[in-house]
């Protein structure tokens, strides 16, 4: 009776059921210009992660990708496409879907971090500039239903420029992203930006330089569907009280009984030594 009490208070979780999902979308892109070349490389992919429960103490254990590689460069007019797909299983004692609900991104990502760093003599300047923090929350749409986020930023800039006479070097680069986490600490999103910029011109005597060179990269990882339940709203004071009072009333029924016995037993003891002794 107490096992099944304790059950029905600590219910199993959705990745601990029969079978379970995520799927997340990935994809990485750079684009370059320059003076003398243009690029573009993308890898784009879907990755799922899913667990089917074999009996009480094994999980079968799936990873599959399906995506596509594109490379392009102005060097030699070189294009190349290629799609791509594997898959992977195995048998585990652990679920992998609750290994990745276990890491909790909400609490790893909780910290602040602000650097500011400026050097400046002659004709030097660097200047590095970094923020990270939380942001509160936001509603998302996802799979039909609004959810509340945990919102992670990052800001970043550093800069360099260097002259001399007729010369200069210049670098610029521009740092952005963001992370968006379920309150149970699943990953919706996280998607970063870097854009940096190069100048030189080099003027001397015998030979000039001009030289410039732009290129963006861009990384997304996104979730796009899964069959687990999600949290809708953090919990407030008063549902972590109302979730609580089973637990509270498990306990005080607990102890009552444990008194009651203990009770019960200092009773019979003393009414069995009167009746001896």
């Amino acid at each position: 009776m107490l096992a099944t009490l304790f059950i029905s208070l600590f219910p199993l979780s959705n990745a601990q059921q029969s079978q379970s999902y995520v799927t997340y979308h990935v994809e990485l892109k750079k684009v370059t210009n320059s003076t003398y070349y243009n690029t573009l490389f993308d890898i784009s992919f879907n990755e799922t992660f899913s667990s089917s429960q074999i009996n009480a103490t094994t999980y079968n254990n799936t990873i599959s990708v399906i995506g596509t590689f594109l490379l392009h460069s102005s060097v030699f007019n070189l294009s190349y496409l290629k799609p791509f797909k594997f898959s992977t299983s195995y048998k585990s004692k652990h679920s992998l879907i609750n290994e990745i609900l276990s890491l909790n991104l909400t609490k790893v990502l909780n910290f602040t971090v602000e650097v500011f760093k400026k050097v400046s003599f002659d004709n030097l300047l660097y200047v590095k500039n970094i923020t990270y923090k939380p942001n509160g929350t936001l509603n998302v749409n996802f799979q039909g239903s609004t959810y509340t986020v945990n919102s992670y930023v990052l800001k970043g800039n550093v800069t360099f420029s260097l002259s001399y006479k007729n010369s200069i070097i210049e670098f610029t680069k521009l740092d952005s992203g963001r992370v968006l986490l379920f309150n149970n600490g699943l990953l919706y999103i996280a998607e970063f930006s870097k854009n940096a910029t190069s100048n030189v011109e080099l003027s001397t005597k015998y030979f000039n330089v001009n030289y410039t060179k732009q290129s963006n990269k861009v990384f997304i990882i996104q979730l796009v569907s899964t069959n687990l339940s999600l949290p809708k709203d953090a919990p407030s004071i008063v549902q972590y009280l109302l979730m609580s009072i089973p637990v509270v009333a498990f306990v005080g029924i607990l102890a009552a009984f444990l008194y009651a016995l203990k009770k019960s037993r200092f009773s019979f003891f003393k009414a069995f030594h009167r009746s001896h002794y």
